[in-house]
């Protein structure tokens, strides 16, 4: 799962409880399109989005203890 803000150019992505970000960052639980501060779930990425730095290190990291 991923998150995002509506003017973003970022994605994060999502722990597996889907209350946070790998990064640490709160989702919202509330969608809404005039929030456009808010991160929220996203079924899929899109193509011209950015992966946040900070939850690539993590998954990069998390890939190289298994």
């Amino acid at each position: 799962m991923y998150a995002t803000r509506m003017m973003s150019a970022i994605y994060h992505l999502v722990q597996p409880s889907g209350q946070h970000t790998l990064c640490g960052l709160r989702i919202s639980r509330v969608m809404s399109e005039r929030k456009i501060s808010m991160l929220q779930l996203v079924p899929e990425m899109q193509s011209d989005l950015a992966i946040c730095k900070h939850c690539k290190r993590i998954r990069q990291q998390d890939l190289r203890e298994d």
